[in-house]
């Protein structure tokens, strides 16, 4: 049964214009109820494994785990947190962002819609 009580949006991401495949992804935070479990059956990922987000920007940041900008903020975002609970209670506007592309340095990056501007990851 879907806990709705336990979900929440919390944003919403479209892929920048120009790049060849395009998505308008939601972001969605949840809490895991008491007794259940979390399944791993997805196809858009060639690794599953749970990190709390403050371990995976750690992560992030020292070359061990790629990440795309949207997974990125989102996860910052949530960080700012201190438990589950006041993820869930946040007062957020879920308004559509869309990066658009850009180079810096002769690198690819993206620039986000305040003006943060965002290098793309390489393959560590």
């Amino acid at each position: 049964m879907l806990r709705a009580d336990l979900l929440r949006p919390w944003a919403h991401w479209i892929t920048p214009a120009g790049e060849p495949r395009r998505y308008d992804t939601r972001f969605l935070v949840a809490a895991l109820p008491t007794g259940q479990s979390t399944r791993d059956v997805t196809s858009e990922a060639d690794a599953v494994e749970w990190v709390r987000p403050p371990d995976a920007l750690a992560q992030l940041r020292a070359g061990e785990r790629r990440m795309l900008p949207p997974t990125m903020v989102t996860l910052e975002e949530v960080a700012g947190y201190g438990s589950v609970a006041e993820v869930l209670a946040a007062d957020r506007t879920v308004a559509p962002v869309q990066p658009e592309l850009s180079t810096v340095d002769g690198r690819a990056a993206v620039t986000l819609p305040d003006g943060r501007v965002l290098g793309l990851a390489t393959a560590p």
